[in-house]
């Protein structure tokens, strides 16, 4: 009796200590903190439906859509947020089946003599003894696994909200471009309707029309080409928002804001993305893991595989035998060569990814870097000389119309180059602030410092559907 105490009470400690778990709302929380100290906002794991949030949803389109609103409905709608933390479930399940012992074995047998009275009766409880000694390290590497995939989560969600940012962003610009564009058409016209009537009064050659035929069908073509654009920036903003055409038709809020008068301290931001960035920290992360998987094969090479248990035995006769059981592998052949090719490539791939990750966020730095530095120069240019330079020409055209010195035709292109202009600086001005956003995530620079790009405008101002 006290032998099969023994061997139950073994089997007991050995099952306690296998028991390794991490929760869903655990899990979901470390991320949305990781998260929310980057961007300001919190997303959270919906693990159930909940048709409310379609409600909030819909009274966040009908009350317009700024650049914040516009990451709170991805918050609340988007299916790639939640396939992020779905994928951190599964990392969660990898977890769990490397952090816990194997199941015991429990055998049963029975034997009877052909023709002969009574049946011997055999049944054990076996549970490796090895993998408990191992289960420490496997468990450390399944650890590091596991932050990796929190990390690698959050890494998602960030860039989604930076995607539901540049998005919103081009949705502005291509809604300002198409209404300047269909003014630019509605000049085209009236140019080509007044050349028509002076070469009927004979006032101008019959090639000026043609030209300016073409010129207009030129514009019309653009403004489809523009009313296009703001159509496809719209559908792309609305698939990262998670929303669809189903739902209420929404109007865009918002405005640019001023140029900064600095970009802030462009430099030694290699360093702090080497550092911050989560995709480097999950690259870290995944070298630990594998160097953790290594010293487990390592360690079980050496190892033999042990089995303990207990067994009990009934003769035929009635005879009855009971106590622990022992099974033992001895690693002389294989020594587990397999396992510990395989964990030692995998280690010294993690580490040579990272070092390729490394070079990638060094390049993506000075890239983006240098993408803000163009992109305010060609901001400031179109904001300070040209525009202002296609102004003043259009005013002294104007002036010169007005004293009869040129005609018409004059004074209306200067004013067609004046929305060219204003189109150059509308691009330029998005540019610069995409280049911002993808500075941001290149340096681990906070989202939140970006927030305020872009306040909302007044319901008179704001585009239409």
């Amino acid at each position: 009796m006290a032998c099969r105490t023994m061997g139950i009470g073994l089997i007991a400690s050995i099952l306690a200590a296998g028991c390794a778990s991490s929760s869903y709302e655990k899990l979901g929380h470390d991320v949305g903190q990781v998260v929310k100290s980057s961007s300001g906002v919190a997303p959270q794991w919906r693990m159930k439906a909940d048709e409310s949030l379609r409600r909030v949803v819909d009274q966040r389109l009908t009350a317009g859509v700024t650049a914040d609103s516009a990451v709170e409905i991805y918050l609340l709608a988007s299916p790639d947020l939640q396939a992020s933390f779905e994928r951190l479930g599964l990392a969660r399940a990898d977890y769990l089946e490397a952090a816990t012992l194997s199941d015991p074995v429990v055998s049963w047998s029975r034997q009877s003599l052909r023709g002969g009275p009574g049946s011997k009766l055999e049944w054990s409880v076996l549970q490796s003894i090895s993998g408990l000694f191992a289960l420490p390290v496997r468990r450390r590497a399944a650890e590091r696994e596991l932050n990796r995939a929190r990390l690698t989560a959050a890494n998602e969600i960030l860039a989604g909200i930076a995607g539901v940012r540049s998005a919103w962003l081009e949705a502005l610009t291509a809604e300002k471009i198409a209404g300047l564009v269909a003014q630019r058409n509605d000049l085209a016209r009236l140019e080509a309707e007044l050349m028509e009537r002076f070469v009927k009064a004979g006032n101008e050659p019959d090639t000026e029309l043609q030209a300016q035929r073409l010129a207009y069908a030129e514009h019309q073509r653009a403004t489809a080409v523009a009313a296009t654009a703001r159509l496809q920036a719209r559908v792309r903003l609305e698939r990262l928002m998670g929303v669809s055409d189903l739902q209420p038709a929404w109007d865009l809020r918002g405005e640019f804001a001023p140029l900064p008068a600095s970009d802030g301290e462009l430099t030694d931001l290699a360093a702090t993305a080497l550092r911050n960035r989560l995709d480097m920290q999950a690259a870290r992360q995944r070298v630990e893991a594998r160097l953790a998987s290594l010293s487990s094969a390592r360690q079980q090479r050496v190892l033999p595989e042990l089995a303990a248990g207990y067994g009990r035995e009934r003769d035929a006769d009635g005879t009855r035998l009971s106590g622990p059981q022992f099974e033992l592998r001895l690693p002389i052949f294989s020594a587990a060569q397999v396992a510990l090719a395989r964990s030692d490539a995998a280690a010294r791939l993690a580490m040579r990814e990272a070092e390729a990750a490394a070079l990638d966020v060094r390049g993506d730095v000075r890239l983006a870097r240098e993408q803000v530095t163009v992109a305010r120069a060609a901001l400031l240019l179109a904001r300070d000389t040209s525009v202002p330079a296609a102004e003043i020409q259009a005013d002294l055209r104007q002036r010169e119309y007005f004293y009869m010195i040129i005609g018409p035709f004059a004074a209306m292109q200067a004013r067609g180059a004046v929305m060219e202009a204003k189109l150059q600086q509308l691009r330029a001005e998005r540019d610069y602030w995409l280049a911002r956003i993808a500075l941001s995530r290149a340096a681990a620079l906070p989202l939140q410092a970006i927030r305020e790009w872009a306040e909302p405008a007044s319901a008179g101002e704001a585009g239409g559907q």
